[in-house]
């Protein structure tokens, strides 16, 4: 039976790439070569030593140091765990696919409400809304994704309403949006002047309101929030006075005055420590996503079509858009609780078991995978898919094992020629790293045209 399945085994190389003569017990034993690694003659365990010594068709293995260099507890009389971590055999004929899988940022969703300066300039073009005395208008406010499915088993929503006020004459008059705006926004996050907790039990979970407020007569912006102090909005760090101080500028005319709001995704999941850390632990991945209309009071949103909502890039669905602008909540890849899953899980079939408890631990140096991947970071992979054919089989049918080898990389274990580190973990930092181009060049004597290749 064809079975296209194809074991997989991890290494933490996030050190640095060993292509200097020598053999793997010199260069990769002692907690000084933690997450080192290298490619090794499969019969001489040299290094390649590539390209100091050209490239050949040879076997070789890679290999890497241990979770637990000379400081295994549970075998350390027969090298145990702290022996080398190596791979089966690698034909360079047998390899079938060299891939690269770069992180990739998160970004958290940010939704632009009425006009900013952002938002009033191309391509967004948003006007500058108008309210007027004795109405009361609505905004609803719909959060959706899996924290908030998780939070309430179904997408959150809120409808907001703020009150303008009695008119002082019987012809309605307009009235300073941002009032309006900042009523909204205290039914998110509360009021600063209250002694007690008043911020919105459904929104204030996910959402971070600021107002933007632009002053006519000096045609600047200021930003408003309940606190007031620095607020970070996708890594753009903006000043901001308390909202409960505004007043109208002196001077000008209320109708003149310009406002929006800014709705930032500001949902943070309940993480435990790495000294309680079980695999089975949920960590989330998925942003919310930030959607607001203005509705009537019976919830049509039909009626309104002038207040200016946007959510994407402007020009199209895809964001473009980083730091302070409207952009979707895009999820990010490379996680290191991912990572340190994989390395788990990999350990395992080794016989090197996750323990749960965390004294055992302790004892047996059994969170090594949690001292060499940070739960935190971020991590590109390697991939190498080779087979290991079977000769002799038994059935008398020619057969082969397919094999995965992944490489957890940092911009550590990226350094170009020339010892020049790249400055992020990107497919082009990969392809250039020394370790991808002495592999390229073994697949070369090998007369093999597989490539470096990102998967997306």
């Amino acid at each position: 039976m064809y079975f296209n399945h194809a074991f997989k085994k991890v290494f933490p190389t996030v050190a640095a790439y060993v292509d200097a003569a020598g053999n793997t017990y010199s260069q990769l034993t002692g907690t000084a070569n933690l997450g080192k690694f290298g490619m090794y003659d499969a019969k001489t365990f040299a290094n390649l030593n590539i390209p100091a010594v050209a490239a050949s068709a040879k076997p070789f293995i890679l290999a890497s140091s241990s979770l637990t260099p000379g400081t295994d507890k549970i075998s350390p009389f027969i090298g145990g765990f702290s022996e080398t971590m190596k791979s089966k055999t690698i034909n360079p004929k047998y390899v079938s696919g060299f891939f690269y899988s770069a992180p990739k940022s998160a970004s958290q969703a940010v939704t632009y409400v009425g006009q900013t300066a952002t938002t009033a300039a191309a391509p967004y073009s948003c006007a500058c809304p108008d309210f007027l005395c004795g109405e009361t208008y609505y905004l609803r406010v719909d959060i959706k994704g899996s924290p908030a499915l998780r939070f309430l088993n179904h997408n959150a929503y809120q409808v907001l309403s703020y009150y303008t006020g009695c008119c002082s004459s019987t012809t309605p008059n307009q009235i300073d949006p941002a009032f309006v705006f900042i009523g909204w926004a205290k039914q998110i996050a509360g009021t600063q002047t209250l002694p007690f907790n008043n911020a919105n039990p459904i929104l204030s979970p996910f959402v971070q309101p600021v107002v933007q407020i632009k002053n006519p007569s000096t045609s600047v912006w200021t930003y408003w929030s309940k606190d007031g102090g620095n607020v970070t909005i996708n890594g753009s760090v903006i000043s901001t006075s308390a909202w409960d101080t505004y007043v109208t500028p002196a001077g000008v005319t209320a109708a003149d005055v310009c406002a929006g709001l800014i709705l930032a995704g500001a949902f943070v999941d309940t993480r435990f420590g790495d000294c309680s850390f079980q695999p089975t632990d949920y960590f989330e991945k998925e942003p919310i996503q930030i959607y607001a209309s203005e509705v009537d009071e019976s919830g049509d949103p039909c009626i309104f079509q002038s207040l200016c909502v946007k959510r994407g890039s402007g020009l199209s669905d895809d964001p473009a858009t980083a730091g302070l602008g409207p952009v979707l909540g895009i999820q990010g890849e490379g996680f290191g609780e991912t990572a340190v899953r994989d390395l788990i899980l990999s350990e395992r079939y080794r016989q090197n078991n996750w323990n749960d408890d965390p004294r055992i631990r302790e004892i047996t140096l059994g969170d090594a995978p949690l001292q060499v991947i940070s739960r935190t970071g971020t991590y590109g992979r390697f991939y190498i898919q080779h087979s290991v054919p079977r000769f002799n089989n038994p059935t008398g049918t020619f057969d082969n094992d397919q094999y995965v080898l992944e490489l957890l990389t940092t911009v550590n274990s990226l350094v170009t020629p020339g010892g020049v580190t790249p400055a992020s973990n990107t497919f082009a930092a990969a392809a250039a790293s020394n370790f991808a181009i002495d592999f390229a060049a073994i697949m070369t004597a090998a007369a093999n045209p597989v490539v470096l290749t990102e998967l997306k």
